[in-house]
This record gives C-alpha cells, structure tokens and sequence, in this order.
C-alpha cells in the first residue's frame, strides 16, 4: 500500500490534464452495537471494523499542450470522491461494566508509531487496536486507561463520544450536553474532554463554556441541546471542524425525550476557533430527522493553508430499534457535496460511530 507522502501530492496538487491516476485513500470504521455487542452464550462483547477505500475521482479539466503553449486559461478539475467498501473484522473483549461492553464509539490514528485507537462509552475503557496499519487486520484488543466521568473524580465511566488528535495529543469528549431528567440537569459529566499524551499522562478539560458557545450560535442552549459524535481537528487552519448528530432548538417545548430524540437529526456543520470566539456554520445535504453524523474526519491538507477542507463524514440512524449507517464527502467551507454519484453511500445494517484513515501522515 502506498504511503502518505507518496498519495499526498497526487492528491492535492491540481492535476493539469483531463486524465489522472486513480488515488485511493484507505479507511476503517467502527461500530456500536449497544446491547447487541454481548456475544450471548459466550461471556464476550463485540464490536466490528468496517474496511474500505475514498477514491480520488477528478471530473475532466485542464488544458490539451497547444493551449497551454497558448498560454490560454487552463480550468482546474473538479474533484470528486467516491466509495468502495471492503471487508468486515470482528473485534472481541472480556471486559464490560454493568454487563455492557465494546461499544466502540469512535476511531483515531495515535502515537509514534500511529495505531489504532479506540473509545467504549459503557466502559469508559480507551483501547488501542494493535495490528500493522497498512493492513486489513487482524488486530488486537488492548485497553489502555479507563476514563471517568466528570473530572476524574467520579467512579463512574466517561460516556465518551468522539476523538480527535491536536498538537499530538488524543482529545476524547462527551456529547457535550446536561444529563436530564423530568426537564431537571441532573449532571455534566458529559461536557468534559479527556488529554492523553503519547506516554500515557491523562488530563481532564471542563468543556462547558466551549460547549455553550456552540450552542449559543446555533440557538440551543439548555432547555434545548446539541450533542456531539462527530469532531476533528483541522492543523491547517487551527480551528475545531464538528457535525452535530442532534439537536432541538431552545424555544421548542418538551425538553429531552429518548424517543422524540430519534428525530432530532441534524445536518449542521460548524467550524469553531481554537479559541471558541468564533463559530461559523454551515449544512451539508438535506435535513433528515433520523440521520445525524456519528463520524468525522478531515481529508488531508494540501501546502496552500488556504485550501478549502473537504471532510467524509459518518452518519447514522437509529428508530425503533432498527439502524443504519452511510457515509458523504463535503465542503468544510460551504457544504456543498463532493461525491461523484450518489450524496450518502451506504455502509450496511449496522450502526458505524467511527472512523480513521490508514495511512499515517
């Protein structure tokens, strides 16, 4: 499989002619299967990876050598992505906490070397996924620490949602809103973020203002939210990238509900500063109320710290005990789809909380 450094310049470079080399970028995803990841009969808990390719699929552009020669103007060609999915693994652990385990609930490339990394949001348990990245498994179950709840000082497990890699160190959040009942915030353990170092140090961050900002812009602060799966770090431009999977505006009445939160999906994209000072947002498609992205990561960055940011984004639905997940390639500037067929393809029966690429920078 080709490295990094050998797909990064036919990737991003504006290629002058009508015909360019297919360049495929490999990835994984990972599932959640909620209570179905208990192996019944078998005293284990199961997740399962998802393989497959993002095709780099440049629509013809360019100039033949007589114009260039011409010095006539040359249109860039427009580029497209599309999916080809692979094999599945099973990925098997012992270790479960109230008879819950394994469900998975985000990837990330980490370390030195990069492994694969991953979250179970009913254990708390981080896990690194062992097994040589340039292939298609099998890999290793390894947990690493055990994440709590709140600050650290709670003996509950952190309800962990999404991961993202910054400055080198592994950020790994929780959906960011209040844990409430009958319309009373009964707690916050869900607004901190948890910073592991390449050597092991675990810190604990309090995300609420950071979180509040977001939904101040976007008009659902408490009593209405926004919850997060689906987040990562662009280096390039120094700013959060994250696809909200729910939401419920503040003014409308009700407050949260399990099942009315099937149909809370939303289709917001939002770039927010290092800082939080500022948040800008965007959509991507159209707004279904069962879909909501459960996955993000950013396609890499060309030189050019002005390049427009494309994203494959995760989504998922869950409704009555049925789910589903697809996945779509969009603009973090404005949205706009960049598939050369269909906007979502689909990945199969299952609920996909997580994805990471291949291939190590």
């Amino acid at each position: 499989m080709a490295s990094w450094a050998t797909l990064l310049p036919a990737l991003l470079t504006g290629l002058p002619r009508a015909a360019a080399a297919e360049v495929s970028l490999p990835f994984v995803l990972v599932s959640d299967l909620d209570r179905a990841s208990l192996a019944v009969g078998e005293g284990s808990w199961r997740s399962f990876l998802r393989y497959g390719e993002l095709l780099l699929d440049d629509a013809a552009g360019g100039c033949d050598a007589a114009a260039e020669r011409q010095q006539q103007h040359c249109p860039a060609p427009t580029r497209r992505y599309r999916v080809r999915m692979g094999r599945e693994e099973e990925l098997r652990s012992r270790h479960a906490y109230r008879g819950r385990g394994m469900e998975l609930s985000d990837l990330a490339l980490f370390g030195d070397p990069a492994e694969l990394w991953s979250v179970c949001d009913s254990t708390g348990i981080l896990h690194r996924l062992a097994g040589p990245l340039a292939a298609e498994g099998p890999r290793s179950v390894l947990p690493q620490r055990v994440l709590l709840d709140d600050g650290g000082t709670s003996h509950l497990p952190a309800k962990s949602e999404w991961m993202a890699v910054k400055d080198g160190l592994l950020h790994v959040g929780g959906h960011g809103k209040e844990w409430v009942s009958d319309g009373v915030i009964r707690g916050r353990g869900a607004e901190w973020v948890r910073v592991i170092s390449a050597e092991g140090a675990l810190q604990y961050q309090d995300w609420r203002e950071r979180y509040g900002a977001i939904r101040n812009a976007t008009g659902t602060s408490f009593p209405g939210y926004l919850s997060h799966e689906a987040v990562d770090w662009d280096a390039v431009h120094r700013r959060w990238v994250m696809a909200p999977r729910k939401a419920q505006a503040s003014d409308v009445p009700g407050g949260y509900d399990d099942l009315a939160d099937e149909q809370r999906g939303t289709n917001l994209l939002l770039q927010a500063s290092e800082d939080f000072r500022t948040i800008r947002q965007t959509t991507v498609g159209s707004l279904e109320p069962a879909w909501g992205a459960s996955g993000l990561r950013l396609l890499p960055a060309g030189a050019d710290a002005g390049q427009a940011r494309h994203a494959l984004i995760v989504r998922s639905s869950e409704v009555g005990g049925s789910a589903q997940s697809s996945l779509g390639v969009f603009s973090v500037e404005d949205g706009q789809p960049m598939a050369s067929s269909a906007l979502w393809h689909p990945v199969g029966p299952r609920k996909y909380e997580g994805v990471a690429w291949l291939i190590d920078d």
